[in-house]
């Protein structure tokens, strides 16, 4: 048995009283009123909503009015360091002052004229040299065509215009009658010059080239 088991039993009074005194005690201060003791307002922060501003108006600047038949400087132009007008001077031209009349000198003693025409021949090319087509000696008695028999037996004379083309060989590529006092003679004359006629052919700086030729033929009883 221990102390404090055998003190318990020995003092059965004590311990009733002391539960009695707790008792009390427990009793009184759940009976008692509750004190609430307030905090005092720390400055705690409030929420307060702010209606937005309207932003003032902007003042628009005083613009200067605009002045009615206002009179402005003039502008300014710098002086130009030479005269850039063209002279109203014939010798600009390269046609009309040729025969221009008094002429024009060009200060070295010649005519402005002349001396266009100078250059002139040097830059153009000189004309072709044309030669025209020939009868060619050698073939000459070959050139009077055959009497017309018909014509011949009633002893009727008369003579034949015919226009020829004559090639580059000498030979006739193209003969009709221009003219002709009867039609046999003209038709007798084209037949002989496209077999028998031979030129010497025309020339355009040398170059042998086409020509045109008339010729006339006539019939003579002898």
């Amino acid at each position: 048995m221990s102390y404090v088991t055998a003190q318990a039993k020995g003092k059965p009074a004590g311990m009733s009283a002391a539960v009695i005194v707790n008792g009390s005690i427990v009793a009184a201060i759940m009976l008692s009123p509750m004190v609430v003791n307030t905090l005092p307002d720390t400055g705690r922060t409030k929420v307060i909503n702010v209606e937005p501003k309207t932003p003032p108006p902007i003042e628009k600047p005083d613009l200067p009015k605009v002045i009615e038949d206002a009179v402005l400087p003039p502008v300014y132009v710098p002086p130009t360091p030479y005269d850039r007008t063209v002279p109203d001077d014939p010798i600009t031209t390269t046609t009309e002052f040729i025969e221009s009349d008094p002429p024009i000198f060009d200060g070295k003693g010649e005519e402005q004229g002349q001396v266009i025409e100078k250059i002139e021949k040097l830059i153009k090319p000189p004309p072709p040299i044309f030669k025209a087509a020939l009868r060619d000696p050698r073939w000459m008695k070959n050139f009077q065509p055959d009497y017309p028999p018909r014509l011949l037996q009633r002893e009727i004379e008369g003579s034949a215009r015919v226009r020829v083309l004559i090639g580059t060989n000498g030979r006739v590529r193209q003969a009709s009658v221009v003219s002709a006092t009867h039609r046999d003679f003209g038709k007798a004359t084209v037949k002989h010059a496209r077999a028998k006629w031979r030129f010497r052919p025309a020339t355009r700086d040398g170059v042998a080239v086409e020509d045109w030729k008339t010729l006339t033929v006539q019939f003579t009883i002898t």
